[in-house]
């Protein structure tokens, strides 16, 4: 099975594919990683700017790209702290899931 993992944080997005076979090790296909810099754009009210949301959802939408390219059969992303809790996190991820199609 092909496997994309998308580890969204505070800095950096990075995307790992690998072929994962049960019983080896996991063979890496490809690997990315993307600026953010979220942390920088958490304001003082705790919430993410507009800005780092559109970047993140640029970054999602080009992870899924390569995902797709790779002919990946699973995606999963993680997302760092500063994300999960931002006061407006989980509205962040909903406009990430709606405008880029990735739901996990």
């Amino acid at each position: 099975m092909r496997l994309a993992v998308l580890d969204v944080g505070s800095n950096t997005v990075n995307l790992l594919i690998v072929d994962a076979h049960q019983g080896s090790a996991p063979l890496p296909v490809h690997s990315e990683r993307m600026d953010l810099r979220l942390a920088e754009h958490i304001g003082d009210d705790g919430t993410i700017g507009a800005l780092a949301v559109d970047k993140l959802i640029k970054i999602v939408t080009q992870a899924s790209y390569l995902a797709r390219k790779f002919k990946c059969q699973e995606f999963e992303s993680f997302a760092t702290s500063a994300i999960r809790d931002a006061i407006n996190g989980s509205a962040v991820i909903a406009q990430v899931r709606k405008e880029t199609g990735v739901k996990r």
